[in-house]
């Protein structure tokens, strides 16, 4: 019956159009059968929106020279999907972090739970001078930092740079909210971080790196690497609880064609700020910091232009982060790589290798920090090739600057 000729029906035209409609449902299922698409896509796949059967085969190609049919260009690669718990944790996390640490900050002040008070005040002061030293309770004092710049984020996320993504697009989707909004925290972020840690490596060393390794292993009173202003801990251990933070938001996040490499890259650079926070070699740290913080400031900078479709701007900037990032990411790093290899020269027999009294410097702690370092710079190479890329693209097309470090954004 549904081989019946659809012209012999002309005399009953409702007929002919209930076994036209027949006909184009039976070839939708057929199109269902072999693949799973969604209703709605195989109504464009198949071809059958406000066209029959008949009219696809008689479709021909576009003639050449003729304009090409803009389609939607597909991903070369899947997002892995988020878990429940993750969506639950990427939308609460701020909730999560402000019941803890008000719950902590509670116990504390109230001395319900006197251990509490590591985790919001900062311990380990020098009496005779008032400075600070390391100490295990610093570790809790980190959890509360991380607390405290999860509920940051949010604050510099939802109040400054949500309005400012409606007022820059009116009517931006949710998805792209939460990258403008990121970038937007990211940028605050690096910039305040690139500041102080200029400031603070200039108050300890006057931009002389050979000061980082002078008067180490000395006693107390004779070494100053001991001795910590509270703005300067607050500053290293808040760096160190950024980065902690950082992970966490990195795995609520989209899993983007990066993901391990930059986890790799944010537990590195974890575990070298702490160990350089314990081992007495913060300031060689902040030299670091001050190095990597510089070229970060740029890119969010990029993509909250390109978000806000400022490309040609998003273009301009994107072309000082790809300048910033050569001479600093491979350039003063193999310099501050430099001062760290020559370090051993600073240990003689006067001032020997003793932990006892936070004397840490020696040829096999270097050596730790020469390849920890090195995986670091390969991590960063990876990183450059993406960049080259992108650039090579901007010279060769027409088209807009983007990050090959990541996805398409």
């Amino acid at each position: 019956m549904l081989m019946v000729s659809c012209d012999r029906c002309h005399l009953f035209p409702q007929l002919a159009k209930c076994l036209q409609a027949i006909k184009v449902l039976t070839h939708v299922c057929a199109c269902a059968e072999k693949s799973a698409a969604t209703p709605f896509s195989l109504l464009n796949d198949c071809g059958t929106q406000n066209m029959s059967t008949s009219a696809l085969k008689r479709r021909k190609p576009a003639a050449p020279g003729s304009p090409a049919v803009p389609s939607k260009k597909k991903s070369n690669r899947k997002l892995e999907k988020l878990s429940p718990i993750m969506i639950y944790l990427r939308a609460n996390y701020s909730i999560i972090a402000f019941a803890l640490l008000s719950t902590l900050f509670v116990a504390a002040k109230s001395g319900l739970f006197p251990g509490a008070t590591g985790y919001v005040e900062m311990k380990h002061q020098w009496p005779a001078t008032g400075e600070y030293v390391t100490g295990p309770q610093d570790l809790k004092f980190v959890v509360g930092l991380v607390l405290f710049l999860l509920i940051a984020r949010w604050g510099v996320c939802s109040l400054i740079f949500k309005p400012l993504a409606q007022y820059a697009v009116p009517g931006m989707k949710p998805e792209l909210e939460f990258k403008y909004t990121d970038m937007g925290w990211q940028l605050v972020w690096y910039t305040g971080s690139w500041v102080a840690s200029v400031y603070f490596l200039y108050e300890r060393t006057g931009f002389d790196l050979e000061k980082c390794w002078q008067f180490q292993n000395y006693p107390d009173n004779s070494n100053p690497h001991l001795r910590l202003s509270y703005g300067f801990k607050l500053f290293y251990l808040t760096e160190l609880a950024f980065w902690l933070h950082m992970i966490l938001i990195t795995l609520i996040e989209e899993r983007r064609k990066d993901f391990p490499v930059m986890m790799a890259h944010h537990f590195l650079t974890s575990g070298l700020i702490f160990s350089s926070y314990y081992l007495n070699m913060a300031s060689i740290g902040t030299a670091v910091l001050a190095e990597q913080d510089f070229a970060d400031i740029f890119l969010p900078l990029a993509k909250l232009f390109k978000y806000s479709k400022c490309n040609n701007l998003a273009d301009i900037v994107f072309a000082f982060f790809a300048v910033a990032w050569i001479p600093t990411r491979h350039g003063l790093f193999f310099y501050i790589l430099r001062s760290i290899y020559n370090s051993p020269q600073y240990v003689t027999d006067v001032n020997p290798y003793n932990p006892a009294i936070g004397g840490y410097l020696s040829q096999t702690t270097i050596n730790v920090f020469m390849v920890v370092l090195s995986l670091f710079q390969c991590l960063l190479l990876i990183w450059l090739k993406d960049i080259v890329v992108a650039v090579h693209k901007a010279l060769t097309s027409t088209g807009n600057v983007e990050d090959q470090r990541s996805d398409s954004d």
